[in-house]
């Protein structure tokens, strides 16, 4: 028994270790994986303070600017709500107020939020990142455990797709790699037919918040159902599956309304992006050398799209395991089969033709609406399945060296021939006169880190080749096989993961002090821009309580955008609008009182003595404060953003209190009027005047109004979700549901 504890204990022990190996500078120095680096050290106002650095802080991975740009800053505001016993749903921060999905914006209901109310936010934060790492590796080790029945292969198959560049790459974004963890357990308890721990692992899978991953995972599900258990009817887990999406009911129903009253499907940005197609070339190079093309996180990434978008890499041992298992031709199990499967479809799916484009053209929910790169989870999953099994085939001794060496050759061929246009390119460099060198010469880098990581893979694949040539060694073999894989993950991900210290996570500034107090002081509601330029960047005034009317989602109302569009401030449907000197002017009688902008010298240079915006120098605006090169502009035509369409001089206006779903006035007009509120409207909100329900009517084709009768009006508009409270009923049924057919109704599986 002792000794079955201690086998039990060691590859836990063996996954806490790694963790505690990789996010060491979190563990050890309090440094957070968030990318906290990106505003302080390229926006202002934050550049212009050091915080503490020699000069200003130093940015490491821009690639990652979504994540402090949208999910965390929407996820902590509405934790913060929770904990004050609301659930946020309606943002009011950015994009003149909208609906925000509590799945896929603000993933309030994952789990691993626990963390908030146990640590500082910031700790939270690092531990929620962190804690993804340690899930992934168990929960992918207890499947492996289950299908193959080797300890040793489903370490080495959980390091491998743990460690893969996939899972680290999403690890910073709190969403994708938690509903990753979620894959293997649905698939343990699939195979086990423990079927309220599937619906439950399903529904944890969802509260993830990731559509896109969510989508495959379940479509891996689908996969393996029909082709690793042959379809076997099975009322019991074809019910779990359901009742775990209908337990989502309370995140999936509100979400899909908002899904379906946004610009997702008109936005331009994913048909601008050539909807994220990748090449077969990138498919293969990036799984088998995710740094041949450089890498953000060290800023010498030169290749198409962004890294991000083709995160395939896997260790090389993996790859060499998998060319050998297929090269060999021995008995296909059906993990195998199915691992295949998910390689030709996750390839043909990432790429255009034959099969991507269906997609797009067709707008198949959850994935036309996002980059087609990212089913390369399946490859990753399919490539890390067979890799299992060939690693048991090896603990069996069932290669030949001949096999090894051969396969390890077919794989040296690849890694040769992306060579070929390294070397070609070099020795067109050698020959040319120098002008044209000079010219070359940012070229010449690029290709030299690829040789240079190029160099690093065909390193791996050697000592690969050693490891399993030294089968009969054990030790030695294993040593090699699982260190290899690694080293591997954390050379990659201690190089594309940001981290930061947590003071560094949208610390104030002089100026957005200014503004803050100005709104603590205020009576009224007010909203404030940015110039369109490298301050502020959309949504990050959230952190702050500020507003604006601008913002970056691209799940905003589409009634927002048509008026946008009609007004002409904007020209398409895009998840990106950004007020200008072109389009500010329409929101000074509206609620904009401060404008943020760069002071510049004629050159353009930021610079503490050079002029605001040629286009603010008119009497409508005022510098009310300056920091160093940055001033705060007061708007003279300043009205609060909301009134009567025919206000008379004796009416009056009184906001008595705001907050994020409620407002509260009480207005004395003299005449029969309309009051309306620039905020944007959504049918989950209702107003009261002077304790009667009333209807909400379209103000400029998105915004609030309603009509009113002389005298005295208490006006109160709150926002209820009703979707939200009708989901959890749904949930809760669909839990209850679920117990009944499994203790009392169904006896028996066909």
């Amino acid at each position: 028994m002792k000794n079955n504890i201690i086998n039990s204990i060691l590859p836990i022990t063996f996954f806490v270790l790694i963790t505690i190996i990789f996010f060491n500078k979190f563990i050890f120095k309090g440094q957070i994986p968030i990318p906290s680096d990106i505003p302080t050290g390229m926006y202002y106002p934050w550049i212009n303070n050091n915080f503490g650095y020699p000069v200003r802080v130093p940015f490491k991975n821009a690639t990652l600017t979504d994540t402090v740009s949208q999910f965390w800053i929407w996820r902590n505001w509405a934790i913060d709500s929770l904990k004050n016993g609301k659930v946020a749903i309606w943002n009011p921060y950015s994009l003149a107020g909208y609906d925000m999905s509590p799945w896929f914006h603000t993933i309030i209901f994952q789990p691993s939020n626990i963390f908030y109310f146990i640590f500082t936010k910031t700790t939270a934060m690092g531990t929620v990142v962190s804690s993804q790492l340690l899930f992934v590796l168990l929960t992918t080790y207890y499947y492996l455990k289950y299908i193959t029945k080797s300890k040793l292969a489903s370490i080495f198959g959980s390091v491998i797709f743990s460690l893969s560049s996939y899972n680290i790459g999403w690890l910073t974004w709190g969403t994708v790699s938690f509903s990753l963890a979620c894959l293997p357990l649905i698939l343990l308890f699939l195979e086990k037919k423990s079927y309220i721990r599937l619906a439950i692992s399903v529904l944890f899978c969802i509260l993830g918040g990731h559509p896109q991953t969510i989508f495959y995972c379940l479509l891996i599900l689908f996969l393996y159902y029909v082709i690793k258990l042959e379809y076997r009817l099975n009322f019991k887990i074809i019910s779990s599956v359901v009742f775990g999406i209908t337990m989502a009911s309370f995140v999936l129903l509100p979400s899909i309304q908002i899904i379906k009253d946004s610009i997702r499907d008109k936005d331009v940005f994913i048909n601008n992006q050539n909807y994220g197609f990748i090449t077969y070339a990138d498919v293969l190079i990036s799984t088998v050398s995710q740094n041949y093309f450089g890498n953000p996180g060290t800023q010498n990434y030169w290749g198409t799209n962004t890294m991000q978008e083709k995160l395939s890499g896997i260790s090389i041992i993996a790859i060499l395991l998998v060319i050998l298992y297929i090269k060999s031709k021995l008995h296909f199990s059906k993990v195998s089969k199915f691992g295949i499967i998910l390689i030709i479809l996750g390839s043909l799916l990432s790429t255009k033709f034959p099969l991507g484009w269906i997609i797009y053209y067709f707008k198949l929910p959850l994935l036309s609406t996002s980059p087609a790169s990212r089913a390369m989870l399946l490859v990753v999953f399919g490539l890390t399945l067979i890799s299992t099994e060939s690693f048991i085939y090896f603990l069996k001794n069932k290669y030949k060296y001949k096999d090894i060496l051969e396969s390890f050759f077919m794989l040296l061929l690849f890694i040769l021939t992306l060579y070929f246009p390294i070397l070609y390119f070099k020795y067109i460099y050698s020959i040319q006169d120098g002008w044209i060198q000079k010219f070359l010469e940012l070229d010449n880098v690029n290709y030299n880190t690829s040789i240079r990581n190029l160099t690093l893979t065909a390193f791996f694949s050697i000592i690969s080749l050693i490891g399993l040539l030294l089968t009969k060694y054990k030790k030695i073999f294993l040593v090699i096989l699982l260190l290899t894989p690694i080293i591997e993950g954390l050379y990659f991900g201690w190089k594309y993961t940001s981290f930061t210290n947590p003071k560094l996570y949208f610390p104030t500034t002089p100026s957005l002090d200014f503004v803050i107090k100005k709104q603590q002081e205020s009576k009224d509601y007010f909203r404030i821009e940015r110039e369109k330029a490298e301050i502020l960047p959309p949504n990050m005034w959230q952190v702050y309580g500020l507003s604006s009317y601008s913002g970056y989602d691209p799940v905003y109302p589409i009634s927002y955008a048509n008026f946008l569009i009609q007004n002409k401030l904007t020209n398409d449907y895009t998840r990106y609008f950004e007020n200008d000197q072109n389009t500010t002017k329409y929101f000074q009688d509206n609620g904009l009182k401060y404008l943020f902008v760069i002071n510049r010298t004629k050159d353009g240079v930021p610079s503490p003595a050079g002029e605001p915006p040629y286009w603010t120098k008119n009497s409508n605006w005022i510098k009310v404060f300056q920091e160093k090169n940055i001033s705060i502009l007061e708007n003279t035509k300043y009205n609060p953003p909301y009134g009567l369409t025919n206000k008379k001089t004796q009416d009056k206006i009184n906001l008595v209190k705001h907050q994020d779903n409620y407002w509260e006035f009480n207005v004395q007009n003299t005449t029969s009027n309309t009051f309306y509120l620039i905020e944007n409207n959504s049918t989950n909100w209702e107003v009261k005047i002077n304790n009667k329900k009333q209807n909400i009517d379209s103000y400029q084709g998105t915004f609030k109004s309603v009509k009113i009768n002389p005298g005295s009006n208490h006006i109160i508009f709150i926002y209820h979700n009703k979707l939200f409270y009708i989901g959890i009923i749904i949930s809760v049924a669909s839990f209850l549901s679920l117990t009944i057919i499994k203790y009392c109704f169904i006896k028996y599986d066909k």
